[in-house]
C-alpha cells in the first residue's frame, strides 16, 4: 500500500554535496505477506526509492534544487499518483492484481517489523 511518498532534503556530512531522497512507506503483513504470523502488521515502514543530486557545495541554488526536485517528483509519479483514486488499504488483504496498481519490489522481515 503506498499511501504517498515523501522526499526529504538531506546533505552528506563527509562530502559537499546535497540531495532529495525519496521514498515510500509501505504497510504490509498478515497471510498475504507473512504467511507465518495470523495477524502480524508492518505499518509504516520505509522504502528507499531513489536520490536526486542537487550540487556538490556547501550551498545550492535555488534554480538547482527546485530542478532536482522536479526530477525526483517524476520519476517518484510514475509509480504513485497521489491525486489517483485507489482502493482504501486493508491490512489483511493482499495487493491488487490490477496492473494500474501502484507497485514497488520492496523486502521486509516479518520478525523484526
Amino acid at each position: 500500500d503506498a499511501r504517498g511518498e515523501k522526499c526529504r532534503f538531506c546533505q552528506d556530512k563527509d562530502v559537499d554535496q546535497r540531495y532529495y531522497d525519496a521514498y515510500f512507506e509501505l504497510d504490509w503483513g498478515y497471510e498475504w505477506a507473512c504467511p507465518e504470523f495470523e495477524a502480524k502488521d508492518c505499518s509504516g515502514s520505509e522504502v528507499p526509492y531513489d536520490l536526486e543530486k542537487i550540487c556538490n557545495s556547501a550551498t545550492c541554488s535555488q534554480d538547482a534544487t527546485n530542478r532536482a526536485l522536479a526530477r525526483l517528483q517524476d520519476r517518484v509519479s510514475q509509480v504513485f499518483d497521489p491525486s489517483a483514486t485507489y482502493i482504501a488499504y486493508e491490512a489483511t488483504i493482499g495487493p491488487s492484481n490490477d496492473v494500474d496498481w501502484p507497485s514497488i519490489v520492496a523486502y521486509g522481515d516479518c520478525n523484526s517489523c
